[in-house]
């Protein structure tokens, strides 16, 4: 997509296009991999914005990679980010804006994990 921006295409014509796209799905191990990559762009550009350490436990990433691949066939790759901030990113954001709020310091540290069979949790840690 970044090729066809530089030949001069609109950011919404390859949207629309994008959307119109057929995915081969992936292997569970492939949404592993992309999961991995994407969350660990997002958790360093959050360390480098705000401060805070995410450390993300193997059962939180494998159970969105497993989201990822059960979007995976209407699409693609865009599953992955779309897990990570559902269940890392937005609920980051929404941890230190809560701090904020009560004029608290953000954490420091914060440990996601799984609980239960579907909830990614973050904690706080000292």
């Amino acid at each position: 997509m970044k090729e066809m921006q530089a030949k001069g295409f609109r950011p919404e014509f390859l949207g629309r296009v994008d959307e119109r796209i057929s995915f081969l799905p992936f292997t569970l191990e492939v949404c592993r991999q992309i999961v991995d990559s994407v969350l660990d762009k997002e958790i360093e550009k959050i360390r480098k914005l705000k401060g805070v350490m995410i450390e993300v436990t193997d059962k939180a990433r494998q159970f969105m990679a497993h989201k990822a691949f059960g979007r995976s066939l209407d699409e693609g790759a865009r599953g992955a980010p779309r897990a990570v901030n559902e269940f890392i990113v937005t609920p980051v954001i929404d941890i230190l804006a809560e701090e904020l709020a009560e004029g608290a310091e953000a954490p420091a540290h914060l440990l996601a994990d799984l609980k239960g069979l579907d909830q990614v949790v973050l904690e706080t840690l000292k």
